[in-house]
């Protein structure tokens, strides 16, 4: 029960790296992110070449646990990744913007009122008086439907306050030395008054604005969702996933026990692993350029690498030799490569960027539901034959 739970911690873990990953990339790269989240899996590839061999070391070296607490180890490598997208694209650059935003109001007001005397503001008349207190009654008016945010609108309604008392004055005209004050003087501070309330406003509705965009978010999350479902074509693919990663998946991740079956030993099982895995390598650089140069969709990439890898993987029961099995591996691993490296540009053909982390989840829900069904199918024949085994019956369906 314990090693279960263990692998089942483990598979959630790569999952959540396999889908923080290529959102990663979505989100950073935009609709240019098809031909890097295909190229990105020649990263995968690489693990494939290397780990089979080097995990065969490490279980000769130290046994079951010793090897899993070193694979495990190199998960921390996905620290440095995370922790510069996450402080430098999202935490700081969002928040950052999110403060300017707010502290552009006072520095706006500040900013246009320094150059306003307080002489100036005690020399204008009843006219600019009355007029000024029109315009300050209609911003009020304005924003009585604004009462609902109170706590956001409190640091505006003090600067709201301030701005009244400054351009209070009495109503007789003030004279200093025997002069009035110029009309163009008058109006200069009037039309001052004026721009910052106006500029106070305008900052209102924009927070206003964010308020309401973040409590239309649980609704616009449930459209999306409904988008997605109801888009026939999309559940087609999610079906054809759910078949081809149940039955390629399962069927590689049986193989070395299958060539162990076959007489071979556990190096040279890992090794033929190893070495046909240089065919994903090489259908991710394929796969990649096809994308980037629009020349075949990828949804035919997709539909043709998933028929023939059924194909070829129907022709493992036929061989035994070593030589013939790790041509045949380097066949089905080109195939899948094709597969891994197409899937989630496939899902970025049917909906908009802004689609694509919740398509994704629903396609990775597909890929798990198809292992889990087609291993239990798996494990029900070999129980019906009694071989006991699961490599023929495995690499058969």
């Amino acid at each position: 029960m314990a090693y279960n739970k263990q692998i089942n911690e483990a598979g959630i873990g790569c999952a959540s790296l396999n889908v923080s990953a290529n959102n990663g990339l979505a989100a950073y790269f935009g609709e240019d992110s098809r031909k890097f989240i295909a190229f990105a899996t020649v990263g995968k590839s690489l693990g494939f070449i290397i780990f089979p061999v080097l995990t065969n070391y490490f279980i000769e070296l130290m046994f079951w646990r010793g090897s899993l607490l070193l694979l495990a180890a190199t998960f921390i490598q996905t620290l440095p990744c995370a922790l510069i997208y996450s402080t430098d694209m999202y935490k700081n650059t969002r928040r950052e913007n999110l403060a300017v935003s707010e502290s552009n109001a006072p520095n706006d007001l500040y900013k246009s009122d320094s150059n306003v005397s307080v002489e100036q503001f005690q020399n204008v008349g009843d006219v600019q008086d009355e007029t000024i207190s029109n315009k300050l009654e209609i911003s009020e008016v304005n924003n009585t439907a604004l009462n609902h945010n109170e706590d956001i609108n409190t640091n505006e309604k003090y600067i709201r306050e301030t701005v009244i008392k400054a351009l209070k004055y009495d109503n007789e005209p003030f004279v200093i030395n025997n002069t009035q004050p110029d009309k163009e003087d008058s109006l200069g501070i009037e039309e001052t008054a004026i721009n910052s309330i106006k500029s106070e406003d305008e900052v209102i509705d924009v927070r206003n604005d964010k308020v309401q965009t973040e409590g239309k978010s649980d609704s616009k999350f449930s459209a999306k969702i409904v988008t997605i479902l109801t888009n026939f074509n999309f559940l087609l693919f999610l079906f054809a996933i759910l078949i081809t990663y149940g039955g390629v998946i399962t069927a590689v991740s049986i193989l070395p026990d299958y060539c162990v079956q076959q007489g071979l030993s556990q190096a040279e099982s890992a090794r033929i692993f190893s070495v046909g895995s240089f065919g994903y390598i090489l259908a991710c650089f394929v796969s990649s350029w096809l994308i980037h140069k629009n020349i075949v969709p990828s949804r035919i990439i997709f539909s043709t690498a998933a028929t023939m890898s059924g194909l070829l993987i129907c022709v493992y029961p036929s061989l035994s030799t070593s030589t013939y099995l790790t041509l045949l591996t380097f066949a089905v691993m080109f195939t899948n490569g094709l597969i891994f490296s197409t899937n989630l540009v496939t899902v970025m053909d049917y909906f908009e960027i802004g689609y694509f982390s919740i398509s994704m989840g629903f396609e990775e829900t597909a890929i798990g539901t198809g292992i889990l069904a087609v291993g239990y199918l798996i494990v029900v024949t070999d129980d019906d034959d009694g071989s006991g085994g699961g490599g023929n019956s495995g690499c058969c369906g």
